[in-house]
Protein backbone atom coordinates (compact mmCIF):
# COMPACT_ATOMS: atom_id res chain seq x y z
CA UNK A 1 0.00 0.00 0.00
CA UNK A 2 2.81 2.40 0.90
CA UNK A 3 4.61 1.53 -2.32
CA UNK A 4 1.54 2.39 -4.40
CA UNK A 5 1.32 5.83 -2.80
CA UNK A 6 5.00 6.42 -3.55
CA UNK A 7 4.55 5.40 -7.19
CA UNK A 8 1.50 7.67 -7.55
CA UNK A 9 3.39 10.59 -5.99
CA UNK A 10 6.35 10.06 -8.36
CA UNK A 11 4.07 9.85 -11.40
CA UNK A 12 2.27 13.04 -10.35
CA UNK A 13 5.59 14.85 -9.87
CA UNK A 14 6.84 13.81 -13.30
CA UNK A 15 3.48 14.74 -14.84
CA UNK A 16 3.55 18.21 -13.31
CA UNK A 17 7.10 18.65 -14.60
CA UNK A 18 6.09 17.66 -18.11
CA UNK A 19 3.06 19.96 -18.11
CA UNK A 20 5.19 22.88 -16.92
CA UNK A 21 7.68 22.27 -19.74
CA UNK A 22 4.90 22.24 -22.33
CA UNK A 23 3.43 25.47 -20.95
CA UNK A 24 6.83 27.16 -20.88
CA UNK A 25 7.55 26.25 -24.50
CA UNK A 26 4.15 27.55 -25.65
CA UNK A 27 4.47 30.98 -24.01
CA UNK A 28 4.71 33.94 -26.36
CA UNK A 29 7.95 35.34 -24.92
CA UNK A 30 8.23 38.44 -27.18
CA UNK A 31 4.67 39.46 -26.23
CA UNK A 32 5.44 39.04 -22.53
CA UNK A 33 8.62 41.08 -22.89
CA UNK A 34 6.76 43.86 -24.71
CA UNK A 35 4.03 43.92 -22.02
CA UNK A 36 6.60 44.14 -19.22
CA UNK A 37 8.55 46.89 -20.97
CA UNK A 38 5.43 49.01 -21.52
CA UNK A 39 3.60 48.32 -18.24
CA UNK A 40 6.30 48.45 -15.57
CA UNK A 41 8.38 51.47 -14.60
CA UNK A 42 11.93 51.39 -13.26
CA UNK A 43 12.38 53.14 -9.92
CA UNK A 44 15.31 54.29 -7.81
CA UNK A 45 14.72 52.21 -4.67
CA UNK A 46 18.14 52.19 -3.08
CA UNK A 47 19.18 52.95 0.50
CA UNK A 48 19.81 56.61 -0.25
CA UNK A 49 16.27 57.39 -1.40
CA UNK A 50 14.26 54.89 0.68
CA UNK A 51 12.86 55.91 4.07
CA UNK A 52 13.70 53.45 6.86
CA UNK A 53 11.99 55.36 9.72
CA UNK A 54 9.72 52.47 10.72
CA UNK A 55 12.50 49.91 10.93
CA UNK A 56 14.08 49.62 14.36
CA UNK A 57 17.18 47.55 14.98
CA UNK A 58 16.53 44.88 17.60
CA UNK A 59 18.66 42.03 18.81
CA UNK A 60 17.44 38.50 19.47
CA UNK A 61 16.80 39.14 23.19
CA UNK A 62 14.56 42.16 22.52
CA UNK A 63 12.73 40.16 19.87
CA UNK A 64 12.05 37.33 22.34
CA UNK A 65 10.89 39.78 24.99
CA UNK A 66 13.74 40.09 27.52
Amino acid sequence: MKRNKLVVACVMLVGIGLVSQVVERNLDKPAIQKYVETSFKETDDDKDTFDFKDEKETNIFEWIGF
